[in-house]
């Protein structure tokens, strides 16, 4: 009942890839890090990469996966916040 009434296409604030940083998805994040077509560095409506979500959650295997695969961990959001700034 609850998926008919969502609106079609469904849309998300964010990203595959910054899901894997909210939620405890270390094996899909390394999946989608495989793909070449997956943009580490492409921000959400916040403005925010996957790097500061990942930082935000603690998540750290996926955080050292993302810094592998070359993310820029000084990519400011909307409002300058650095990964590097979060507490």
């Amino acid at each position: 009942m609850f998926a008919e009434s969502l609106p079609l296409p469904l849309v998300l604030p964010c990203f595959p890839i910054h899901l894997t940083g909210m939620y405890r998805c270390e094996e899909t994040a390394k999946i989608l890090l495989l793909r070449s077509d997956v943009n580490t560095d492409r921000a959400d409506e916040s403005g925010r990469t996957a790097l500061p979500w990942t930082v935000i959650y603690e998540r750290e295997g996926t955080v050292g996966m993302l810094l592998e695969r070359g993310v820029n961990p000084g990519a400011a959001d909307e409002d300058g916040g650095t990964p590097l700034s979060l507490d």
